[in-house]
């Protein structure tokens, strides 16, 4: 059974991008940021253009406990003040349009964060000056505080709490608005390098992949009744991020399993094309198996491998394929495993996995 979508409420605005490069900005951002949640192993799902310009939310499959961050992205030069937040334009201040972005939604008591994010220094008593750091409300000084309570009082009626002094954060970037692409690239490559060590990598290709699935995602405004539809068709979540990045890097199950897999597969009588393609299958499984999240499925997957007994002897060879056929089997059971299985390659995978450790 789908989970109702809790997103699915009004936004705040729904009008067209003021430009082209403040729409790729957004989405270089939010590949910027996952990129940071990705080094702390988080599970995350990033929507852009999504009740605010970027949203971040802690879990892909929807629970009581999901919650979300909102980002309003400034991209223009400018130093902001407790003043010009709260000067009205138009309908509302910035800070007025941040509020009423989750004011009596359906998700306002799950939203942890709500932040400015800016690209100069913040100008309040103390200045935010410290870049990709977060400063909130309640750490601000009393005479700042006052201002802006002041004003959102006047303007909307609305008394900033202390759950709302909790949530409100402002923060400055440390990328750049001009050629932020270059300085996603170069982050790309050091996560890889920091996460999976040296291996060849190819971090324009996946600039493009990520920055291409969100785009589209973020052009339209068609909302969802369920969840789990929102997250497919209008977000990008953290196990797709991760294994577009190592399908394009040079990450691989062992040679020594791979040659012994490939050998095994010829004498069965699978021909070279065959053999290649339960090959690429079977490092789209391992790339899944390095990229799970959250816990709670890696934790079934490897009670599943744990609870399967095979009539596997490593002394004799007929036991090998008759060990794949059964757990090819059972792995059709698994429905997180049935897109990866296609030629029986999670089997094979396994099989031959528990053989080379008794090396």
């Amino acid at each position: 059974m789908k989970n109702l979508n809790i997103l699915d409420d009004k936004e705040r605005e729904n009008k067209g991008l003021d430009t082209l490069l403040r729409f790729e900005y957004q989405i270089d951002w939010a590949i910027y940021h996952a990129l940071d949640k990705l080094s702390q192993n988080e599970e995350f799902v990033v929507f852009v253009e999504f009740h605010e310009d970027v949203l971040f939310a802690n879990s892909c499959a929807f629970n009581p406990s999901t919650r979300f961050e909102l980002f309003q992205i400034k991209t223009t030069y400018k130093s902001y003040t407790p003043r010009s937040l709260t000067t009205v334009k138009g309908s509302n201040s910035t800070l007025g349009k941040m509020i009423l972005g989750i004011k009596d939604k359906i998700f306002e008591n799950q939203v942890d964060k709500l932040c400015l994010l800016c690209l100069e220094d913040i100008n309040f008593s103390h200045n935010i000056q410290e870049i990709d750091k977060d400063c909130r409300f309640s750490e601000l000084h009393e005479d700042d505080k006052k201002i802006l309570k002041d004003a959102m009082f006047n303007e909307l009626n609305f008394t900033i709490n202390s759950k709302y002094e909790d949530i409100i954060v402002f923060r400055k970037t440390a990328l750049n608005l001009d050629k932020s692409d270059y300085q996603i690239r170069y982050k790309i490559q050091d996560f890889i390098a920091h996460t999976y060590g040296d291996v060849g990598m190819r971090p324009i290709s996946i600039y493009r992949v990520l920055a291409d699935d969100l785009r589209p995602k973020s052009e339209h405004k068609q909302r969802y009744e369920y969840w789990e539809d929102c997250v497919k068709r209008r977000g990008l979540d953290s196990k797709t991020i991760s294994e577009n990045i190592l399908k394009n890097t040079d990450q691989n199950i062992e040679t020594e399993l791979k040659n012994l897999i490939e050998s095994q597969l010829k004498e069965n009588g699978e021909s070279t094309i065959k053999t290649a393609r339960i090959l690429r299958k079977i490092r789209e499984y391992y790339l899944f198996k390095m990229c799970i999240k959250p816990a709670v499925v890696q934790t079934e997957l490897d009670q599943f491998l744990d609870d399967i007994v095979l009539p596997l002897d490593i002394e004799d060879e007929t036991t090998y394929w008759k060990s794949v056929n059964l757990l090819d089997k059972k792995v059709n059971e698994l429905i997180f495993l049935k897109e990866y299985n296609n030629l029986k390659s999670v089997a094979v995978y396994e099989v031959f996995r528990m053989i080379y450790e008794q090396f």
